[in-house]
């Protein structure tokens, strides 16, 4: 780890960098990872709405580690679950991935269910 980062800033690094293994180890050795908040948002989110597929491929080492889809992070600034997020971004192969980990498509976001944002996702 970067010594000068706290540990939200490492985490959202090593996002960005998409670095599996070294995710995997920082994810071991910090139980509480899925507290971490830089900013307005937690600090993995991005691998939510990311277009890049290795950025996105880290959900998979997440979910491993104890990820729960039906958990809410901050998003923006707001409380979201991971599955409307996906659902914004049309981020498909995560909607699936996510589902398949157990997230409930049960929620409503700007009064919209998840079936509502992904016909909107998929006009535009």
């Amino acid at each position: 780890m970067t010594s000068s980062l706290t540990p939200a800033r490492e985490l959202r690094r090593l996002v960005a960098l998409a670095d599996a293994h070294a995710l995997q180890e920082f994810l071991s050795s910090r139980p509480g990872w899925h507290e971490l908040v830089d900013g307005s948002f937690s600090a993995w989110s991005r691998v939510l709405a990311d277009k890049n597929p290795r950025r996105s491929a880290l959900l998979e080492v997440f979910l491993q580690n104890g990820l729960d889809p039906n958990r809410s992070v901050f998003f923006r600034g707001k409380k979201r679950y991971p599955l409307s997020i996906a659902l914004q971004y049309g981020r498909y192969a995560t909607v699936d991935r996510l589902l398949k980990a157990g997230a409930s498509a049960r929620f409503q976001w700007k009064n919209r269910s998840p079936l509502e944002m992904m016909v909107a996702n998929f006009d535009r």
